[in-house]
């Protein structure tokens, strides 16, 4: 049986065994499914204070510091922690419990691979690594996944072939599995968000290989792992090795912080996200051409900033005094100043914001202040997942495809952005309910598309 490096009786020896542990194809896939999962939210670590939890040899302590970031290294290990100091001097070490340690210093992000299924007491220590975050800071999961094909085949052998009913992996210190659902719960009573899943590993190759030679060691059963896949949802927290990347919540979230960002803060959000529902909506207007467009929430003001040199008239509504608006208020306040005064109106991710119980009441306000025959556009966001395809086969068209979440399919609470107080597919509200909604507000609905992340209507008073 092949030693682990936490066997090793020496620095040199921990070493020797910690870097053999990872040259094989199982590690080299798993690191690098890891680095894209991590560069798809985080470009660049330079100047970036790490916290890395159960470092090891060095591996990811090195590309950290090669990345140009600041590394503090963590390991209850003695022999593997002095290695990986005198491979990488740059960095900080501390011998230690990570459920227990206290560092005078906050950080970036925190990265623990292969570490928590390791540790008893996991809620506290996932409440220190939130701790020792900064605001907005992500902590990095990598682990072992009980919802996965390799568990289902060697799981099902060493307890029911082998008897072996306390199996937990291949490592006998390992303290419990974890799958999506219970990862999930426990990010989220840690004031964790999770932003991306990812994952590798998820034909068992090494079960062949090691019975039937090394050539079933082979790229050609990593082909969702090589792939965009294993950083999506599904497919992404089906692999033996499952891992999030999540974002640390303020213990007492707090949905106000939105209406102060500035118009800057908006700009760095920008993603095709939001360039295809604005490209929705201009187009939408240079069809209208209207004279006089209100816009309620114009955020980084992309829109306003379009369309402006094409009207008479282009006001906004928002909350945020940052943004210099027209009118400044809640989009739930009547602004009788603006009654009857102009064709479009716009209102793009905005409505969620509020009570789906005063809906009915603000796009009675928005009907208010248009023209005779005026127009509302609306988007609103739908949970759903969502394939985007554009090809010169059907003319560079956009096709997207919509499927319901997981949690959805299995009957279980559906989250929602946590700025929200609610959004369509949620479990509760449908499009069906929020159309009525609109038909009672006095609307009539021309035009419902179908866009990614949201439903954009067109409704004319």
């Amino acid at each position: 049986m092949t030693r682990s490096f936490y066997e090793g009786g020496s620095p040199e020896e921990a070493l020797e065994l910690y870097l053999a542990g990872h040259d094989n194809l199982y590690g080299r896939m798993q690191i690098q499914t890891i680095k894209r999962a991590m560069r798809a939210v985080c470009p660049s670590f330079k100047n970036l204070k790490i916290l890395e939890i159960g470092c090891g040899g060095g591996i990811w302590t090195e590309f950290f510091i090669k990345e140009g970031a600041k590394v503090t290294s963590i390991d209850t290990l003695s022999h593997p922690l002095q290695a990986n100091k005198e491979r990488n001097p740059e960095g900080t070490f501390i011998l230690g419990d990570a459920a227990l340690v206290k560092i005078n210093d906050s950080f970036d992000i925190v990265f623990a691979k292969d570490v928590i299924e390791h540790i008893e007491e996991d809620d506290k220590f996932l409440a220190n690594m939130h701790h020792h975050l900064k605001e907005g800071g992500s902590i990095v999961i990598a682990t072992q996944n009980s919802s996965s094909l390799n568990y289902l085949v060697q799981g099902n052998y060493h307890r029911y072939v082998k008897r072996n009913k306390n199996w937990l992996g291949w490592d006998p210190t390992h303290v419990r599995f974890y799958n999506y659902s219970s990862l999930s719960k426990k990010l989220k009573k840690a004031q964790f968000r999770p932003m991306r899943w990812f994952g590798s590993y998820f034909f068992p190759y090494r079960l062949f290989s090691d019975h039937f030679g090394k050539i079933w060691e082979s790229r050609i059963f990593c082909l969702i792992e090589s792939s965009p896949l294993c950083l999506r949802l599904p497919l992404g927290i089906w692999g033996w090795n499952i891992g999030v990347i999540a974002q640390k919540m303020a213990k007492s979230f707090d949905k106000t912080d939105q209406y102060k960002f500035t118009p800057w803060k908006f700009l760095t959000k920008l993603d095709l996200l939001n360039w295809t529902r604005y490209a929705a909506i201009v187009k939408e207007l240079t069809l209208l051409k209207p004279q006089r467009v209100l816009e309620a929430g114009p955020g980084e003001g992309v829109v306003k900033s379009v369309m402006e040199d094409f009207v008479m008239r282009f006001d906004t509504i928002d909350v945020n005094s940052q943004l210099s608006p027209t009118y400044e208020g809640d989009i739930r306040d009547f602004f009788s100043e603006a009654a009857g005064k102009y064709d479009s109106f716009i209102a793009a991710d905005i409505l969620e914001h509020i009570p789906f119980d005063d809906l009915e009441a603000t796009l009675k306000n928005i009907n208010a202040y248009l023209v005779p025959g005026g127009t509302a556009l609306i988007t609103i966001p739908h949970r759903l997942h969502y394939i985007f395809l554009m090809t010169s086969v059907f003319g560079h068209k956009p096709i997207i495809l919509r499927f319901p979440t997981l949690k959805k399919l299995l009957g279980r609470k559906v989250y929602i952005d946590p700025y929200h107080e609610w959004e369509i597919g949620d479990g509760i509200h449908t499009v069906e309910k929020v159309e009525n909604v609109m038909k009672n507000a006095g609307f009539k609905i021309e035009k419902c598309e179908k866009l990614p992340y949201v439903d954009f209507w067109v409704l004319r008073k």
